[in-house]
């Protein structure tokens, strides 16, 4: 074995190195993507109840749609708002010229 074969082998492990680390980093993003998705499904779950004991302390949709209703300033709608928008009038169609 020669100090070619040894230049190849540090070469080769050089190169696997690399692409560890690029893997490494690779692996790193997603695992940061996929915390703040799981974080997101946590949120969105919060909602849900699956027994009568299951989050107690936490309100469910009824009470957070009531709690916004609260928040949000009473607009009055207008009775223009209820109608229907009016229709166009078809435009005759024109020939083509080519």
């Amino acid at each position: 074995m020669g100090i070619s074969h040894i230049n190849e082998a540090l070469a080769h492990i050089e190169g696997l190195t690399q692409q560890n680390t690029v893997l490494v980093d690779d692996l790193s993003t997603s695992a940061g993507a996929l915390e703040l998705q799981a974080g997101a499904v946590a949120d969105a779950m919060r909602v849900f109840r699956l027994s009568r004991h299951d989050g107690v302390d936490t309100p469910d949709a009824v009470a957070l749609r009531r709690e916004m209703k609260r928040q949000r300033p009473a607009t009055p709608v207008s009775p223009e708002m209820h109608s229907k928008p009016p229709r166009l009038a078809a435009s005759p169609a024109q020939p083509r010229t080519s």
